[in-house]
């Protein structure tokens, strides 16, 4: 959510934004931006649901859901990408032990951070970052 306020007020200082288990608020409303925000969450996330991203989504650039990491886009957008760890939760996503109302994990924690890098990785090489 501070991400979301940052680039809200700064969006010339940023190139993409990713959030895991995150939306913005109505105040921090990036839907005008012009990068790629990459949006990751974890299928058996309790605490912040699809049907929660799924509400704040008309504050972020337009969606593409992705559903495989296979599925990534190639170019660089004003978009969101989605996608969703199968299996994942909230907690998952760091190291601060389990929370409570989170939905049971039926991966691992490095299951889970795993494939979070693998995704992040690949949003970082389709993009070019440096270029």
């Amino acid at each position: 959510v501070t991400a979301c306020k940052l680039v809200h007020k700064y969006p010339d200082f940023f190139f993409g934004l990713t959030l895991l288990a995150a939306y913005p608020q109505k105040s921090s409303d990036i839907s005008f931006w012009t990068q790629t925000v990459l949006s990751i969450r974890g299928e058996n996330d309790s605490l912040v649901t699809a049907e929660e991203i799924a509400a704040k989504a008309e504050f972020l650039p337009s969606a593409l859901v992705i559903n495989s990491l296979d599925d990534f886009p190639k170019d660089k957008g004003a978009r969101t990408v989605y996608y969703t760890i199968p299996g994942g939760n909230h907690a998952n996503f760091g190291h601060y032990g389990e929370q409570e109302g989170d939905g049971q994990a039926t991966i691992t924690r490095e299951e889970q951070i795993s494939e979070m890098v693998e995704i992040m990785q690949k949003w970082f090489d389709a993009y070019n970052w440096d270029k």
